[in-house]
């Protein structure tokens, strides 16, 4: 049993997982205790995959995150830079038994997140976030015996396969036949890999805007407001998308 201060304040889950200024409130020690809150909660030789975005931290939190889950007997299967919705694909697939995404979507380059999913592809529901909440609280943890460490793999190709995934739902020859011209604006993140594949994949004339992965978001700040969607208004009235 591994007991940690309990006494230390615990930021606590929200609507969209446990979120905090990285490497202040959302430390590597917290994410490894929660990543051990995780394997105790699903139980010793359960998989969980772990994703993560482009943000500074989110290698960091993400390699914490997978120490905690070994530490506690689960196997990781990482996944490396996918999408929100790509990880809720890959836990399905892959038939994981949960999953963690290092996210703190239109948050600040500083914030970053821990957004914890059921083996559904859903989130954790309010009700389950407080049971890991009481385990951070309560600072216990159970870490197996050395023999029973779990295994880490990485994963390739997940976004190849969620792209796939979405043509194969819809009518592709359908929206080909349109001739849709789109400006994509992909703000700096995980997007950038999926989203220009899948339009292309469709057929669409397609001007792509900030398509590179940036966990500093240089090219402009993630929340998506009119001061920050500025060239991508201008440049979808200039070439008539």
């Amino acid at each position: 049993m591994l007991r940690l201060d309990a006494k230390a304040p615990q930021p606590s889950f929200g609507t969209f997982g446990l979120r905090g200024i990285a490497n202040v409130d959302l430390t590597p020690q917290l994410a490894l205790r929660v990543g051990l809150c995780m394997a105790n909660y699903l139980g010793p030789g359960k998989t969980v995959v772990v994703g993560r975005d482009p943000r500074t931290s989110s290698a960091m939190l993400s390699m914490a995150v997978s120490s905690g889950l070994l530490s506690g007997g689960c196997n990781v299967k990482d996944v490396g830079l996918v999408t929100t919705p790509a990880l809720s694909f890959a836990v399905k697939t892959l038939k994981a038994d949960g999953g963690v995404m290092i996210t703190a979507s239109h948050n600040p380059p500083e914030w970053n997140g821990i957004k914890l999913w059921n083996c559904d592809g859903s989130g954790f529901s309010r009700s389950q976030d407080r049971v890991i909440e009481d385990m951070l609280r309560r600072g216990e943890f159970r870490r197996v015996d050395w023999s029973r460490i779990g295994r880490f793999e990485r994963v390739e190709g997940i976004t190849e396969m969620y792209v796939e995934g979405i043509l194969s739902r819809v009518d592709v020859d359908a929206i080909r036949r349109r001739g849709y011209r789109v400006v994509l604006d992909c703000g700096g993140g995980s997007a950038c890999y999926s989203s220009p594949k899948l339009l292309r994949e469709l057929g669409c004339d397609l001007k792509t805007i900030n398509c590179r992965p940036d966990g500093f978001f240089k090219q402009r700040l993630p929340e998506p407001r009119p001061e920050n969607l500025s060239r991508l208004m201008e440049t979808v009235k200039s070439i008539g998308a």
